[in-house]
């Protein structure tokens, strides 16, 4: 594995280089915590964190079964197990404290941003420069996406590993050791781990060879061949068994369609590097043919013809520009249309570690210039204040769904999939009016899309409407025959109807597309519990318990069944259950309430004996049943024990003082 490469020339010679390094390191880390402090308060998003945190149940326990499902599952659409581990790691140390999952995000920037400041040392870059361009990728307001999305782990984990990766690469090159080559290789297995798009890194590593050396040969192509083999079998994972559709409601775009959009997106990704203007979380496609089409053509095409012409004109007298430029492209391409199938015209995430290129050619034009260095020096630390301020405030969109996506509509109002989330989000506070009204303007944006139906209907059947509930319903079902949550939906309509073998189908049906939809679960089980067949329900709450351990209404339902089957042990084992997630008063007064119905029933029958053994299992599941003393007493009246009646209601009357009840009972038996 030896080389003929020159080694890395040292560092320009400083007073205290140590110390100032050691000082720059600490700023950064220091100022990517502050530019990035409010994150710690946000809460989740409904832009794919939830299905993430809330529906992908192998995160759910950190056990050796659901490791094997993180390492052999796709989320999303997306080969991502080392950030499915890491959340499982977050959800097992700190559950819904979501504080933390953004901390984590925050932190990794923070040693991503101290990453780069090391590798761009290792070219012999000064500290200062270094340090500009490692503050410039830790506070650009393009780069909020990455980390305040929780989300978007997968792009700060990657590009983690990413450098060390390339940090390894480079000081193999100047100590000629195989230890660094094999790290190097090691770590860009755990980015590829992370995220597909670390397969541009072999890319990276040729391009690193060329601005140390000049030129290139075969040796650095046959010294990159473990690279370009783990990158290979990281492609293969990400498209086979994967279905690349954007938006499948919407035509798909031609090839030369694609082409003009890569370059107009390239362009807008090149703009915003230096004036970060109108940020959003969803660009809309510009229409072919409009001003603003051909204004973003002539911008495009100028600004990707300046760098060309940049890689041309300095490819020899100051590499660091056609490597910035050249390193630009290598990790943007992958991202445009001509490769990628996206639904908006970019996204902020992916100039995450592209723009590292950028901040390297633009401080290397600068550091080049011999009597303007002083005013180039004071334009990056102008521009790394201003987009520190920019930063922080970019941060308080990603409060919420409620702020994310009002700025998304702001920015573009004729956005169908802000709408729709943000009624999503309204619908789940319970904010019925905002959430309709927010349905009916992603209906307007787009007609054929069939969520927004779908959400509009459980609106509708929220507010007792359903038939105008069943419209909707069947409308999205028109649009899409196989979409699993209209399906389950539509079970849940005809349940409170009360039709419930209907119900029944349309649960089973959902599930036979979404099986780990615990709700649909868990719905299905009140069906056959309603059906009179608690046994079947019991195993449609276990299924929903298998997706979702802490599923509280699981553990009360399935009780409640336990109760049906007249199995006092099992329904107090679900009680045990459910106390270990915190619900354990809730699901106690549900399987006590179900055995005091079933001893006013016995009672109506007859049964007096089995109504008092009913109402001594509900006094004895939960003591603080005011009634089950109350309907106990009932009955001791019944079997002429006044003495005893008497002591049922006086206890009924020291839960519940107010009792008229058992006060006239005790009236009517000699007094208080």
């Amino acid at each position: 594995m030896a080389k003929k490469y020159k080694k890395i020339p040292p560092a320009p010679p400083a007073t205290y280089p140590g110390l100032a390094s050691g000082g720059m390191l600490l700023l950064i880390f220091c100022v990517s915590l502050l530019a990035y402090s409010a994150c710690f308060g946000f809460t989740i998003t409904n832009w794919d964190e939830k299905r993430y945190l809330l529906e992908t149940p192998m995160i759910r326990e950190l056990s050796w079964e659901n490791i094997r499902l993180i390492f052999t599952s796709k989320v999303l659409n997306s080969y991502n197990p080392l950030v499915l581990l890491s959340f499982a790691a977050d959800n097992a140390l700190h559950g819904t404290e979501y504080g933390w999952f953004h901390g984590e995000n925050v932190v990794l920037h923070g040693l991503n941003s101290m990453l780069v400041f090391l590798c761009v040392r290792k070219f012999r870059i000064s500290v200062f420069y270094s340090g500009i361009i490692a503050l410039l990728f830790s506070v650009h307001p393009m780069h909020v996406e990455s980390v305040a999305w929780i989300a978007s782990r997968k792009d700060v984990l990657f590009t983690f590993f990413f450098l060390l990766s390339w940090m390894m690469y480079i000081t193999y090159l100047n100590k000629n050791s195989i230890t660094w080559y094999l790290a190097g290789i090691l770590f860009f297995a755990l980015s590829l781990l992370s995220k597909a798009q670390a397969v541009t890194l072999p890319l990276v590593l040729l391009l690193t060879d060329y601005l140390l050396n000049g030129r290139l040969n075969v040796r650095n192509l046959l010294d990159k061949i473990p690279w370009f083999l783990l990158a290979a079998g990281a492609g293969y994972m990400a498209i086979s068994g994967s279905t690349f559709v954007a938006d499948k409601y919407a035509a798909p775009l031609t090839l030369w369609e694609k082409s003009i959009y890569s370059v107009i997106a390239t362009g807008m990704y090149l703009a915003k590097a230096v004036i970060p203007f109108s940020q959003s979380a969803i660009y809309a496609f510009i229409k072919s043919g409009t001003t603003a089409w051909y204004t973003w053509m002539i911008i495009s095409s100028v600004l990707v013809a300046a760098l060309v012409f940049s890689i041309i004109r300095y490819g020899r007298k100051n590499r660091l520009i056609p490597f910035g430029v050249l390193f630009f492209f290598v990790n943007i391409f992958l991202t445009l249309h001509i490769v990628a199938v996206n639904s908006s015209l970019i996204y902020e995430r992916f100039s995450y570690i592209s723009y590292l290129g950028l901040f390297m050619a633009g401080t290397g034009m600068i550091s080049g210039m011999k009597n303007s260095q002083i005013a180039g020096k004071a334009v990056l630390v102008s521009l790394t204040v201003i987009f520190g301020i920019l930063t922080w405030q970019r941060t308080l969109v990603w409060k919420n769904s409620e702020t994310l996506w009002t700025d998304v509509i702001k920015k573009n109002p004729e956005a169908q999939v802000a709408y729709n989330n943000r009624g999503e989000y309204y619908n789940n506070r319970n904010e019925l009016d905002k959430a309709f009204a927010d349905f009916n303007s992603s209906i307007r944006v787009r007609p054929r899309q069939p969520s927004a139906f779908n959400n509009r209907s459980v609106i509708y059947f929220k507010r007792g409407e359903m038939a105008k509930a069943l419209d909707d319903n069947e409308t999205a079902l028109s649009l899409e025959p196989d979409y699993p949550e209209a399906i389950a939906n539509r079970g849940i309509i005809y349940f409170n109807m009360n039709q419930f073998d209907s119900a029944i189908y349309y649960y089973d049906k959902a599930l036979i597309k979404l099986p780990n939809y615990p709700s649909a679960w868990l719905n299905l089980g009140s069906a056959w519990l309603k059906k009179g067949n608690p046994a079947k329900a019991i195993e449609s709450y276990r299924k929903a318990l298998e997706y979702l351990p802490g599923y509280t209404d699981a553990w009360k339902y399935m009780g409640i069944a336990y109760v049906q089957l007249d199995s006092l042990a099992e329904a107090t084992n679900c009680i045990s259950e459910a106390k270990k997630s915190g619900a354990g008063q809730e699901v106690i007064r549900a399987i006590s309430n179900e055995y005091l119905g079933m001893g006013n029933a016995a009672y109506k029958n007859g049964s007096t004996d089995k109504a008092m053994e009913y109402y001594q299992k509900a006094a004895g599941i939960d003591p603080a049943n005011a009634e089950a003393y109350y309907d106990l007493g009932g009955i001791y009246l019944m079997k002429r024990d006044i003495k005893k009646a008497r002591e049922y209601w006086r206890k009924t009357l020291q839960l519940e003082p107010g009792h008229a009840a058992a006060t006239g009972w005790l009236n009517k038996t000699g007094g208080l």
